[in-house]
């Protein structure tokens, strides 16, 4: 659960908040310069805070590492970002079988009415055939390319739903063996495809689109087999 407000300044002088809750701020990838887009692409971009005082916030991001923080003046936060979320967590005992089968139940109902394997198909099909660097590459820049960053998206959206299918070990002694390979070769195989075309263009060779087209099409295979587990999960 979170709470979304529209300034820093709302919790300034509650340090004990950010000492219990995890909180995060959204800001413009076009106004960081610590981040690859920057003055190139505007993009939603999240960072964390991870301790507060009177003047500065301490800040931690993907792309700086892990150990380090930035500081951040309070009132430059306040400019920068354009929504604070306040997270809280429920504790265990409140959830229950019931309820999380129900999620389930429902995360299968949406992934259905969104036509979310037949639109991955389409994806599959156009992408190997279709990439094109002259149009996806913008300024002589992979990494800032869309189709680029999507990629990455696509990889560390498979990354995340593994924590869940832990969530699910570790609470309700189930067994995701099965789901968790799925998923980290899907991961895998989505960054492997983006590091394939940032070095194909900065080789200035020539795609292989077989190559491309086979990566792909194993992946949509790990889906069918994910939806499939999904459809038969039960805790």
């Amino acid at each position: 659960n979170f709470i979304s407000h529209k300034s820093i300044l709302d919790i300034k002088d509650r340090t004990d908040i950010v000492k219990k809750n995890p909180i995060a701020f959204y800001v413009d990838s076009f106004d960081c310069e610590w981040l690859p887009f920057f003055r190139k692409q505007h993009r939603q971009h999240m960072c964390n805070i991870v301790d507060i005082d009177e003047f500065y916030c301490y800040c931690q991001d993907d792309y700086w590492n892990k150990k380090e923080y930035k500081l951040f003046k309070i009132d430059e936060i306040d400019k920068i970002s354009r929504e604070l979320l306040i997270f809280s967590f429920e504790t265990v005992n409140g959830l229950c079988k019931y309820k999380m089968n129900e999620a389930i139940a429902e995360a299968i109902r949406r992934y259905d009415e969104k036509h979310c394997l037949k639109k991955m198909r389409l994806f599959v099909e156009d992408f190997s055939k279709n990439f094109d660097f002259d149009k996806e590459i913008p300024e002589g820049d992979p990494v800032c390319s869309k189709a680029i960053m999507y990629l990455k998206g696509l990889g560390d959206d498979k990354k995340n739903l593994l924590e869940f299918f832990e969530f699910l070990s570790s609470t309700f002694d189930v067994d995701v063996y099965e789901a968790k390979l799925i998923l980290d070769e899907q991961a895998k195989k989505f960054y492997s495809i983006r590091n394939y075309l940032i070095k194909t263009y900065f080789s200035k060779k020539e795609i292989h689109r077989e190559i491309i087209k086979k990566e792909l099409e194993c992946i949509l295979a790990h889906e069918y087999k994910l939806y499939e587990y999904f459809v038969n999960l039960r805790v």
